[in-house]
């Protein structure tokens, strides 16, 4: 029995299915969070605006922070879908490398 083949064999499997669950999760974000990016946008725009030289001192200027709502960045995304594998991965390699320094 080749246990590095089959447990490669796993891995693959398992990071398949792991990519397939995580994208389809992350478009369910990703179109549940687009009221969020559309308000970063309009933040954005108003905050460059307020910061022009001519621009008035007015109250909507001044409005706090806390009233905006952040997207979920796309780094994060891609973190999610691909940190995991590698660490099952890695995890794994250094676990059949013990297993074989008790064999030898």
């Amino acid at each position: 029995m080749n246990w590095s083949k089959g447990l490669l064999r796993l891995w693959l499997v398992l990071s398949c299915v792991w990519v397939c669950v995580a994208g389809v999760a992350a478009t369910i974000i990703w179109n549940n969070n687009a009221p969020a990016r559309e308000s970063a946008a309009h933040w954005a725009r108003h905050e460059a605006e307020c910061r022009t030289a001519g621009a008035p001192k007015s109250g909507a200027c001044l409005l706090q922070a806390r009233d905006r709502l952040y997207p979920i960045p796309n780094a994060v995304y891609l973190a999610v879908v691909v940190v995991p594998p590698l660490a099952l991965l890695i995890f794994g390699w250094l676990a059949l490398w013990v297993a074989r320094g008790f064999l030898t």
